[in-house]
């Protein structure tokens, strides 16, 4: 067995563990899943997960996400 060190662990990990689209699907939350909830177009959120949507739009998205309880 090989022991884990800091370097197999930065190998392994993705660097975007933290942002919106991975935290949101490791709780069940996908893109479609998104959609149907809060009736919004999927490429609304595409855009979101990807840093593309106006600020202003992209807030209030996530302000209403975060307010139906979705772990943001």
């Amino acid at each position: 067995m090989k022991p884990i060190n800091v370097d197999l662990l930065e190998e392994t990990l993705s660097s975007r563990i933290y942002e919106i689209e991975p935290t949101l699907i490791r709780h069940g939350y996908n893109e479609r899943v998104i959609a149907e909830q809060f009736r919004y177009r999927p490429s609304e959120i595409r855009k979101l997960f990807s840093g593309g949507l106006e600020p202003n739009r992209a807030k209030e998205m996530t302000a209403e996400m975060r307010e139906a309880g979705l772990p943001i």
